[in-house]
């Protein structure tokens, strides 16, 4: 029998070994359940490697890979999150792709709150449109988002005078 992955073991890998597993695993892994574990490892790798600019380049690239191709929403829902929390702004591009046009709901809400995350400000302009969204809650989440940027732009322009 072979490895069972599962997040704490993948952890223990070394960063390169770990990184090439969590790849394979996210390109073809029919286990979207080890897919979001691997998606978690890798914002994690990104986060514990933050001072090396090619790993966090090759998590972001990852990342979009997901976002782009993976058939499941949860898993894409979760690969705009690392992409927000570890505010890879390189990847804007993709995140606003998948907040404006994805066809799910739960991708176009979590792919707009990645904007919040990243403190996006310049982003501003395009989560207005978002605000049109069919869908209620991210219809709410672009508000939401919106009302937090405007509050840090108030809050660094007070703080800095």
């Amino acid at each position: 029998m072979g490895i069972i992955y599962e997040e704490s073991t993948l952890l223990t890998l070394p960063v390169r070994e770990r990184l090439n597993t969590c790849t394979s695993i996210l390109k073809n892994d029919k286990d979207e359940s080890l897919r979001c574990e691997a998606i978690w490892v890798v914002g994690n790798t990104a986060n514990q490697c933050s001072d090396d600019k090619s790993i966090r380049s090759e998590v972001a690239d990852l990342l979009e890979h997901v976002l782009k191709h993976d058939d499941n929403d949860i898993v894409k829902h979760e690969a705009c999150f690392q992409l927000g929390e570890h505010r890879m702004r390189e990847k804007i591009p993709a995140l606003l792709e998948a907040a404006i046009n994805d066809p799910s709901e739960i991708v176009r809400h979590e792919a707009t709150e990645a904007f919040g995350l990243m403190k996006a400000v310049e982003c501003k302009d395009m989560i207005k449109k978002i605000v049109e969204d069919p869908n209620f809650g991210v219809r709410q989440t672009a508000i939401l988002v919106l009302k937090q940027l405007d509050r840090l732009e108030k809050a660094r322009a007070t703080n800095s005078v």
